[in-house]
């Protein structure tokens, strides 16, 4: 390629030409697009440190936040947030920037986009001007590369006026001269950086801004490159709500494989902070798919100074769906609006050694959530969850509550599993709630070892109930549990009914007879049907199929065996499930079931014989003790008749014994087995049997082995 006459001249001729060495042969090519350059710097949270000395940083002069402050040299203090600088890319070529302020959010501005030397560079609102673009352009490669920043319509670069170190040095915009003093290092916040950035102890919005967004971009950060551990530092810190992925009620969004971990319970203190249309949760996940190995270590949660003006099951601590693999250790939730620890549809997770405090703070007694911890359920039949050695005081409604999320409207198509892998609640103590231990529509669940305190506040005690379960709920054990309200009613320990009684109620066998100041269980009260029932539904564990009805559904869908127990009626589950199992006919052959009709002692006898499978009767052992004699009368119980005999006398002969009619086969089973005793001075069968009684021989009939 030949210039024409060798001459440079405007429209001189460019030719094709036999080589020959001349000046007119001879180019130079520039690159008008560099891409090696091209957006070289990734789009993050940066130090810019000047080539001049490490220790002295790119910063906004004295924190401020207004348009036109100044930018100078600053002592290096790693997290200081007006000393860090987000940059961004703008388009796809010619590596051209935004650079603004972490702290005011505000962009480098050149002053009037001059082009003059000395034209000062501050801060200002982003406006899309060239004089708030910039390339960033490296000149030297390496470990630690270095870079020079020049100003896209004047060309000038960034400069340390008169190439001075010391803190206070203004920049400027200044023609292009490769000195240190334009010259820049740029060292990117890491995930862990930005958390260990947090502001602490600063309530004003700017400062709860930017936590929110810290925190929200090292858990992205962090879940991006496959996952860690983000170490929060000690002291107390606000959030607000940043509108993060669409969500204006929630902080910080959780992402997969994201260990969030404290200096220890209020060491580390996270406050979510102000007014919200309905509460502000903490910690959020809604996706369609699970979070996964989200997890919680070493910290508190405090909602004090978080208000919803309108209470709907938001603010809470923890509120996440669905979850698989994530656990919590060390944790404690309080003052929050709803829930302390809502997570819901759980896969393989765990919650150990937390704490849900005065949690429910907008709700009522009769609101949904407002519990302390509160699992949703009803996804998948993998579902499954431990808590352990957790502690719940004073929430407004539940100390630790299952709920199937079936009856939710948002959930109830997706939510139709047939069963859980299983959930356990282990040795944890509950206080001061409403209800301490229960669920509703639970199943597969079982609370062990739990202790249920007695409850401080005369009016709460009225209400409270150490274990509750509502509405259809399924398989379910409670055992090892104690419940310390007692009954003012069963208080001498000598009583045979004592023990039963207190096993049945620290078992969730039985509840308080009503409300009052004090519990009351009233043992000396006829036992109803629908109350046996209950008993030995209750004692089976709640058996039968999930109901994977919306409560509307159920009303109208579920089996009604008899009218006047309908599924909304408290004793509908257990009634039902004692028909289904053939025993109802105990009671009754009639279209109507009768709950508050009282039971003999002879139906409930056979009620429990039939229940253990109607067992064998070793006849020749029935008629030798005083206790037969003393049982047989002439009554008639269920179609099983003892006819014509009176008590028998001890002085009868023996023949005459031999001779009397035998005792219905439950009795002579009850009778054998030690299910009544020798306590009873006369046995029959038709009189009406009391609850005390009726707890007692449920008790002893659980100490058989079959």
């Amino acid at each position: 390629m030949d210039l024409s006459g060798g001459k440079a001249e405007e429209g001189r001729a460019v030719r094709c030409h036999a080589s020959n060495g001349s000046g007119a042969q001879k180019w130079r090519l520039q690159a008008a697009y560099d891409p090696e350059n091209a957006h070289i710097l990734p789009d993050g949270i940066y130090s810019i440190s000047s080539a001049l000395k490490s220790s002295r940083v790119m910063e906004v002069s004295g924190s401020r936040l207004n348009r036109n402050a100044n930018v100078a040299l600053g002592e290096k203090n790693k997290f200081q947030l007006n000393q860090l600088f987000r940059i961004r890319a703008v388009g796809t070529t010619g590596n051209i920037y935004t650079i603004s302020n972490v702290w005011s959010e505000m962009v480098l501005d050149v002053a009037g986009n001059k082009k003059a030397n000395g034209t000062n560079l501050a801060q200002y609102t982003e406006n899309g001007t060239s004089a708030q673009l910039f390339r960033i352009i490296r000149v030297k490669g390496g470990a630690d590369p270095v870079y020079k920043i020049i100003g896209k319509n004047s060309g000038n670069a960034v400069d340390v006026a008169g190439g001075k170190k010391s803190p206070g040095t203004n920049i400027q915009m200044y023609s292009y001269n490769a000195t240190n003093a334009q010259l820049w290092h740029f060292s990117e916040l890491t995930a862990q950086d930005r958390a260990a950035a947090l502001l602490t102890n600063k309530k004003d919005s700017t400062a709860c801004a930017r936590n929110t967004m810290l925190l929200q971009e090292a858990v992205d950060l962090t879940s991006d490159a496959g996952g860690g551990t983000l170490q929060l530092p000690g002291g107390t810190f606000y959030f607000g709500s940043a509108g993060y992925y669409g969500r204006a009620d929630a902080a910080i969004i959780c992402r997969d494989n994201v260990t969030i971990e404290g200096a220890g319970i209020d060491a580390t203190i996270l406050k979510p902070y102000g007014t919200f249309k309905n509460g502000m949760n903490m910690f959020y996940y809604g996706g369609a798919e699970y979070v996964t190995n989200a997890d919680f270590r070493n910290f508190t949660i405090d909602s004090a100074e978080e208000k919803a003006v309108t209470y709907n099951n938001q603010g809470k601590g923890f509120m996440l769906s669905p979850i698989k693999d994530c656990d919590w250790e060390n944790v404690k939730v309080r003052n929050t609006d709803g829930t302390g620890f809502g997570v819901d549809l759980p896969v393989n997770c765990t919650i150990r050694d937390c704490i849900a405090e005065k949690c429910g703070k907008a709700a009522s007694r009769n609101s949904n959530g407002a519990s302390g911890f509160g699992i949703g359920i009803g996804l998948s039949n993998d579902e499954s969850m431990i808590i352990e050695n957790c502690h719940a005081y004073g929430n407004t409604k539940f100390g630790f509550f299952f709920e199937n999320q079936v009856i939710f409207k948002n959930t109830r198509e997706k939510c139709r599993a047939s069963e859980a892998a299983g959930f356990l609640v282990k040795n944890c103590t509950a206080g001061d709630n409403l209800y301490d231990f229960g669920g509703n529509r639970a199943h597969d669940l079982t609370y062990e070892n739990c202790r249920s305190m007695r409850v401080s506040d005369s009016a709460l005690r009225a209400l409270n109930r150490g274990v509750y379960f509502q509405n259809h709920s399924r398989r379910i054990n409670v055992t090892g549990c104690s419940i310390e309200e007692r009954f003012k009613d069963v208080t001498d320990s000598s009583a045979e009914c004592y023990e039963p009684i207190y096993w049945a109620y620290n078992r969730g066998i039985v509840e308080r007879a009503s409300s009052g100041s004090e519990a009351v269980f009233e043992p000396e009260d006829n036992l109803t049907r629908g109350m046996a029932a209950e008993l030995l539904y209750r004692y089976a564990g709640r058996p039968g199929d999930v109901v994977q009805y919306t409560t509307a559904e159920a009303n109208r869908e579920l089996t009604v065996s008899f009218t006047d127990i309908q599924p909304y009626t408290d004793c509908y589950d257990a009634v039902e499930w004692l028909n289904q199992q053939g025993f109802a006919d105990v009671f009754t052959e009639t279209e109507q079931f009768g709950a508050k009709e009282p039971v003999t002692g002879g139906a409930y006898l056979n009620l429990l014989y039939r229940f253990a499978g109607s067992p064998a009767v070793v006849e020749e052992e029935i008629l030798k003790t005083e206790a037969v004699r003393e049982s047989v009368s002439g009554n008639s119980v269920s179609g099983n008749t003892v006819s014509g005999n009176s008590i028998l006398d001890e002085s009868e002969p023996a023949e005459k014994l031999a001779a009397a009619k035998k005792p219905p086969v439950f009795v002579r089973w009850a009778l054998q087995n030690g299910i009544i005793g020798e306590e009873a001075e006369v046995f029959d069968e038709n009189m009406p049997l009391s609850r005390g009684e009726a707890v007692t021989w449920l008790y002893r009939y659980s100490c058989l082995e079959y």
